[in-house]
């Protein structure tokens, strides 16, 4: 979790440490960046330099500081960011800490909209945006105009926003329908233990006191503190935290006014045990009026008489707190807490032990579970291979990020010793259902989703394996367009055009990481509609599927069931869609391999049978990889292939082997695609794997190792733009 906070870790113990410490209890990796950047004076710094110059610290146990770089210094209140050069080493430095990190999948909370400048350029398939939207920032004095409309693109643009007040609530609503309710809340435990000691500035003060702890800012109302110490001598006035010296100055003349200043979050029991009441004693203006005092729980958590200035979102809390107007209600409230008989002790500390931050952690962690990451049921029909079942397993347990995934393993009747293996599964995500008979393929994923109770299905064979951001970039378009009935990712090995036209192998597992990384960042969001998807993984939404039904189980074992169900979800007016920035591993058809050629043939043979007489049409093989290159056999003919593309065509030397190329080649390469060039690369290879011809990596994107092409290219195509990075 990145949290772009409103406040510095170490300032004042609130609602955004509070949360972010949950977080990390709960298991997950909490970065906290802070409200200043390291400036970088040079104009050439590198990314290696920004690399070592951004500064990483613990705080504890899953959670660090982050303290970012930029070229100037940065005015995160009042005003945006500028300088090209400050965006740059900014993202520069979060590229960094993600890759120091091997961050992969992240959840944004945004606290103050200036980091939404940041934000908004992460990759979205990997990146949930969740605004904490705690004050209504046009109450603050000072804040810029341009703030103020990012905050109303940030409450736009986020997945989700959570609010603190119902003010906030009715305001956000307009702007986005994922909303959400969530007062503060306390730290009960600390609050609710009376400490040993009191603080010793109040040891010989006079009783009773009244006290308050919190900022002394323009929403304190010092007219309303005066008056009640002119008008009642005997009572001994304490406010502890920092204050304006403008804004209390009228106090000098008060005996039984006592300013104590900003004291640490750890001390402030000894004060608030030192209180006969404790105060709220806000003006009533456009911030207050949408805020959600902290205070005022934690001050419940003592049992603690409570008066406060009259806020919308603490007249829910009335029968806990006295509510006042003017100097003479709060005399009268003062005074009748002075006098309270004791019972109203113990209800207040009951109201605030069921509000704590533990509580508002779990309503947190629900709507992430819920709108961010919604439930999504993999269902996996097996037969033997308990060794590719097993990696399959590892890998979705691994992978599949901030979701609430649910695994359905439906076992064929496997006789090598998978059901046992099965049987002996302990993960509270996995669900296993053993058939005593082979249903094969379609009716194995029916019992699945019959079964399935996720808002998504996905259909995954035994044989794959998946990587980190799999399941958002495989679910991503489902959510995005409703036309969308099912998408199908793209893989090393399939006998469609979801194959890719290159693929790196990993010396230690299936892909290579930076082959990965390169994939995920040409391909982002390009979707490619196609006539039909290979199920050896696809998605889709549950209603879909209620809509359209099950598999035909008439396709015996396996073959020809997904280009039927393909051809019943399109006759239903929806779209198919190749999610060409999602990957997932392949080892190719391992039941049918376990065949000999003559069985395979006599199912494929019956099976194609079925689906011709089914819809009166012959079958058409599948298409093959997209590659425009494909036809050409020579330069001559890849020229023409240039010129007839009708892009403007950039080609860029590179290293030999293209994974070794400077960091701020492949950003060249990337903002010529962006700007909608055809990018060819030469290179003899990438991730040390030998490129022959022309290799498609994304979108406009070609790796070859074809020189004299290319010299063919240059000649005959003159407004072709040749480039060699510096």
């Amino acid at each position: 979790m990145f949290r772009f906070p409103i406040i510095d870790w170490h300032y004042r113990w609130q609602r955004p440490q509070h949360l972010s410490t949950k977080w990390a209890e709960d298991g997950h990796r909490v970065f906290y960046f802070t409200m200043q950047t390291k400036t970088i004076k040079q104009e050439d710094a590198t990314f290696s330099d920004i690399a070592s110059a951004m500064e990483v610290n613990p705080l504890g146990n899953h959670i660090w500081s982050v303290t970012l770089c930029s070229h100037k210094p940065v005015d995160p209140y009042h005003s945006v960011i500028s300088h090209p050069l400050d965006y740059q080493y900014m993202l520069w430095s979060i590229q960094a800490l993600k890759s120091y990190f091997n961050i992969r999948q992240t959840l944004s909370v945004i606290d103050l909209p200036y980091w939404y400048q940041l934000v908004q350029h992460f990759d979205r398939t990997s990146n949930k945006i969740l605004y904490d939207c705690m004050d209504d920032l046009s109450g603050f004095g000072g804040v810029s105009p341009k703030i103020l409309e990012l905050e109303d693109e940030l409450a736009e643009k986020a997945d989700a926003v959570t609010v603190t007040s119902r003010v906030l609530m009715h305001n956000r609503k307009k702007q986005n329908e994922n909303v959400f309710y969530l007062p503060n809340a306390c730290e009960y435990s600390f609050f609710s233990k009376a400490p040993d000691t009191l603080a010793p500035e109040l040891a010989l003060l006079q009783k009773p006191i009244i006290g308050f702890y919190g900022a002394i800012s323009n929403w304190f109302d010092g007219n309303l503190i005066n008056q009640l110490a002119e008008r009642n001598p005997d009572w001994q006035f304490v406010l502890v935290g920092h204050y304006y010296r403008e804004l209390v100055e009228a106090f000098d003349s008060r005996s039984n006014i006592l300013l104590l200043g900003e004291k640490p979050y750890s001390d402030l029991p000894k004060y608030l045990y030192a209180f006969d009441v404790c105060l709220i004693p806000f003006k009533q203006n456009t911030l207050t009026t949408a805020t959600n005092p902290v205070k005022a729980y934690e001050y419940l958590c003592s049992g603690k008489p409570v008066v406060s200035t009259k806020l919308p979102e603490l007249e829910a809390l009335s029968s806990h707190i006295y509510l006042a107007e003017g100097v003479r209600e709060f005399e009268s409230a003062i005074l009748k807490g002075l006098h309270e008989s004791g019972k109203e002790a113990r209800l207040r500390q009951e109201f605030a032990a069921s509000n704590t931050w533990d509580e508002r952690y779990a309503e947190l962690k629900a709507i992430v579970s819920a709108v961010l990451y919604p439930k999504v049921s993999v269902v996996i029909p097996v037969f033997n291979q308990w060794s590719l079942t097993e990696g399959c397993l590892k890998s979705l347990l691994n992978s599949s990020g901030q979701h609430h995934v649910e695994i359905i393993v439906v076992d064929n009747a496997s006789t090598d010793g998978t059901r046992q293996a099965l049987a002996t599964l302990q993960h509270p995500a996995v669900q296993v259902v053993s058939l005593t008979t082979n249903r094969g393929y379609a009716g194995a994923v029916n019992i699945g989703c019959q079964l399935a109770t996720g808002e998504y299905l996905v259909l995954l064979n035994n044989d794959t394996l998946v990587p980190q951001g799999w399941l958002d970039r495989l679910i991503r378009p489902l959510r995005e367009q409703e036309e969308i009935g099912i998408v199908g990712p793209m893989s090393n090995q399939i006998g469609n055009e979801q194959k890719l036209d290159f693929f790196a192998s990993g010396d230690t597992q299936a892909w290579n990481e930076k082959w990965l990384d390169l994939f995920y960042a040409v391909n982002k969001g390009s979707l490619r509609d196609t006539d039909r998807l290979a199920f050896f993984c696809v998605a889709m939404r549950r209603e879909v599927f209620d809509r359209i039904g099950d598999l035909d189980s008439r396709f015996t074992v396996g073959m020809f069931e997904d280009d039927d169900y393909c051809e019943r979800i399109a006759r239903e007016g929806y779209r198919l869609v190749i999610a060409e920035d999602a990957f997932v591993y392949h080892h190719g058809s391992a039941t049918f391999k376990s065949m000999n050629q003559e069985q395979w043939q006599q199912i494929f043979n019956r099976n194609k049978s079925h689906f011709e007489k089914k819809w009166n049409r012959s079958w058409k093989p599948y298409p093959w990889p997209e590659n425009i290159f494909d036809t050409a056999s020579n330069g001559r003919e890849a020229a023409e292939i240039v010129r007839a593309s009708g892009l403007r065509c950039s080609i860029v030397a590179g290293k030999p082997d293209w994974t070794e190329s400077p960091a701020h080649w492949k950003k060249l390469v990337r903002t010529l695609l962006d700007e909608g060039h055809l990018v060819i690369v030469y290179a003899t290879s990438f991730c040390n794997q030998a490129i022959q011809g022309f290799k498609r990596i994304g979108p406009h994107l070609y790796l070859t190792n074809e020189s004299d092409w290319i010299a063919t290219i240059k000649h005959s195509v003159p407004e072709v733009a040749w480039i060699e990075p510096q």
